[in-house]
């Protein structure tokens, strides 16, 4: 029998939302408070009140064939004369009494509703209070019950005596609508319905919101890097991995994510130093030397993996490495197109037998250090061809030539092609959207990778410029206008330095190769 999975509740994180949300909450408040206050004063009819204080005197008295004995003053014979008075004040005869003589347009039921009797302190006294859209009616109505009640009462109940103390006075204000009381029931309501939306919400949400969600369910895998990426914000297509048709089936035109954030040199500063310690990261992930390769995966399309194993490579190569950028996706290649250069001949043709050695490797502008392998004619079959004993002499041949291979494969909750080609890899970096990944996409990315014995590396989170973590200050906030400014004074100083030093026939980088040279 299977154990029912509860979801823990952290009572922290929902007060941290809470508290990141006080702005809205506060906002939704005041404007529930305003719209019923103000709802309350252009829809609700005023109401009058107009009450009379009634004092009965009893010793012995007797209702019907009952006879009733107490002493003056006993909370038990409070209780049962007020019971006994309600019940005569809102009898037929005492109703219809009151509405013919004032003359009153109302049935029995609604001037029923219209009056209520109440002890005070559940003593003999007692008030009848009259409540009416219009003060002069309410004042007439307990005038009228002020006159007609006592003699009834007297006639009903014997040996009762009943004296109105204090007559019906004008009513002086309203007493309904409360503007005040309609504003505080506002707030108060907006503020409970807000709270508990931002909590429901909080509890369902089921979106990565950058490293610290994934901390909570995954403390054994590290974040590699967050990398913040701006202006991507765009319109997301569907994944339309297809068979035999080029994958072309279902994709829809538009831009992705990935084509929306920048490659190589044109990234901003940002998110290059997060490149940097991603870089970093991967080299001080293996302990041993040798020729490294490095699977980026996802668990959906649009989170990036394509541009961050482009960076990857590119920083690397910067290094002074020699690296490998493979593409692995054979079913939705992309790097060609970013980086400027052929599709083909690719991997494809490398496994198929059609080209050998270092015929498919490009180099691109963007990047003239990094070898590029694309993925080149789009196969059958692209699980088998990875899978393969040709992709495993492949690695083994362009290892000896290189110190890292990056590959870029499709992501693991779509396609199986990562299982295939793992049992090669040395490690797997997994993408991460903010905002845009699942937690449970997560979980299954890692689960599958576990299965098939893979090394996990870590993650890396793209963040865009909706991700949560932007927007409450906790994400990666260091831009580049303070140092962007440096640099652009640098480059005028540089300038101008190179200016002084055509003047006199010297060049400005003689001294740099010089120090290189010294240092060397």
């Amino acid at each position: 029998m299977k154990e029912a999975k509860y979801k823990k509740v952290n009572l922290q994180k929902l007060l941290g939302a809470l508290w990141q949300k006080k702005i809205l909450i506060g906002i939704i408040s005041v404007f529930c408070a305003i719209v019923l206050a103000v709802g309350t004063w252009l829809f609700v009819t005023p109401k009058y009140q107009a009450d009379i204080l009634v004092y009965v005197n009893n010793s012995s008295i007797s209702l019907g064939g009952t006879s009733l004995s107490f002493t003056t003053g006993e909370l038990t014979a409070a209780r049962q004369l007020l019971d006994s008075y309600v019940v005569a004040l809102k009898s037929r005869t005492c109703l219809d009494a009151v509405i013919k003589k004032a003359g009153l347009p109302y049935t029995r039921a609604q001037l029923r509703d219209m009056i209520v009797a109440e002890s005070v302190n559940q003593t003999e006294w007692f008030t009848v209070v009259i409540t009416s859209t219009d003060p002069n009616e309410a004042r007439i109505i307990a005038d009228t019950i002020a006159e007609i009640f006592p003699d009834l009462l007297t006639d009903t109940i014997k040996g009762s005596s009943v004296e109105v103390v204090d007559c019906a006075a004008q009513p002086s204000g309203k007493v309904a609508p409360n503007l005040t009381k309609s504003g505080a029931i506002g707030f108060l309501l907006g503020f409970i319905w807000t709270c508990v939306y931002i909590c429901i919400r909080e509890l369902i949400d089921d979106k990565v919101h950058g490293e610290g969600t994934l901390n909570e369910f995954s403390n054994t895998i590290p974040v590699l890097a967050n990398i913040p990426h701006r202006g991507s914000s765009v319109n997301y297509s569907q994944y339309g991995y297809a068979h035999k048709d080029g994958g072309k089936r279902g994709v829809q035109r538009g831009k992705s994510f990935d084509d929306c954030i920048g490659v190589c040199d044109d990234l901003d500063f940002a998110a290059a130093e997060a490149y940097k310690l991603l870089q970093t990261s991967v080299q001080y992930s293996f302990e041993d030397d040798g020729c490294k390769v490095v699977g980026i995966t996802s668990s959906e399309r649009n989170e990036g993996k394509s541009t961050l194993a482009i960076n990857l490579a590119y920083m690397l190569s910067c290094d002074k490495k020699k690296v490998l950028l493979l593409e692995g996706d054979m079913r939705l290649p992309s790097i060609a197109r970013k980086l400027g250069i052929d599709s083909t001949p690719g991997l494809s043709d490398y496994l198929t037998g059609k080209i050998k050695n270092d015929e498919g490797v490009q180099y691109s502008a963007k990047a003239p250090a990094l070898s590029v392998i694309c993925a080149g004619v789009v196969p059958p079959n692209p699980f088998g061809l990875l899978g393969s004993a040709s992709m495993e002499r492949l690695l083994a041949s362009f290892k000896e030539v290189y110190d890292y291979i990056i590959v870029d494969l499709p992501p693991v909750n779509i396609v199986s092609d990562p299982l295939a080609i793992a049992k090669y890899l040395d490690g797997f970096i997994i993408t991460v959207r903010s905002e845009f990944t699942t937690r449970q996409g997560v979980q299954d990315v890692v689960k599958k990778l576990q299965i098939v014995n893979s090394n996990i590396l870590g993650y890396v989170v793209n963040s865009d410029d909706n991700s949560s973590e932007r927007k409450y200050g906790k994400g990666p906030r260091y831009g580049n206008e303070k140092y962007g400014r440096q640099n652009k004074a640098y480059e005028k100083s540089y300038e101008r330095a190179a200016k002084r030093a055509s003047a006199h026939s010297v060049s400005p980088d003689s001294g740099r190769d010089v120090t290189k040279k010294h240092d060397e």
